[in-house]
């Protein structure tokens, strides 16, 4: 099998110990899949957690690959019931919507009404979709795979890109955004800066954080 879906196949049977002495590969090599996966799927956002391998000291190439399904306390990084319930909840309110064009604007009109901008719940929630949808609290990464994750839902092709934006400061800054295909086309797509926040003097601007 591809390494990609070898790991999507032993992650759901949560194999604490996964052979990939068959695939020659260094640990960076393996952490450039895992991500990979992750941006391409962002319901995958608890594989970007702490592992620990094993390497050939003789090649460095890796013998066995043990994820971590849980955190110290026992409870699970895998939220899958939960986000499931936000899905349900988005599909019920685009029913109604007749066009690809409609449900993207809902679902990016409920992103930008449930999230609120914060890098408060450190590196991994806020940069994911764990932030966005579960705790309502993210930065620019978890807006753009939130809204990939539920596009892909509705079978809309949606990419995240990462690079850099000047914000309406006219500085420049490490951001992430969205592309969505309608009919045909391509359009970008930022509900981080199209989510107005309340900056100095109660004035409502973009979100340019």
């Amino acid at each position: 099998l591809p390494l990609d879906q070898y790991l999507k196949d032993c992650w759901a049977k949560k194999q604490t110990a996964i052979d990939l002495t068959a695939y020659k590969i260094t640990h960076e090599e393996l952490n450039k899949v895992i991500f990979g996966i992750h941006y391409e799927e962002p319901e995958y956002y608890w594989t970007i957690r702490n592992d620990i391998t094993d390497t050939d000291p003789q090649t460095g190439l890796l013998k066995t690959y043990y994820p971590y399904y849980s955190g110290e306390t026992g409870s699970p990084f895998d939220r899958t019931e939960e986000l499931e319930r936000e899905w349900e909840m988005v599909e019920e309110m685009t029913e109604n919507c007749t066009t690809d064009l409609e449900k993207a604007l809902v679902v990016h009109d409920h992103l930008v009404r449930t999230i609120q901008y914060s890098a408060s719940l450190g590196a991994f929630v806020a940069h994911d979709i764990e932030g966005a949808i579960f705790e309502k609290k993210c930065v620019c990464e978890g807006y753009a795979k939130s809204f990939k994750y539920l596009l892909d839902q509705m079978n809309i092709p949606c990419i995240i890109v990462i690079g850099k934006a000047t914000n309406t400061k006219g500085q420049t800054e490490n951001h992430a955004w969205n592309y969505v295909q309608i009919n045909e086309k391509w359009y970008a797509v930022d509900c981080t800066w199209d989510d107005p926040v309340i900056v100095g003097n109660g004035k409502i601007g973009n979100n340019t954080k």
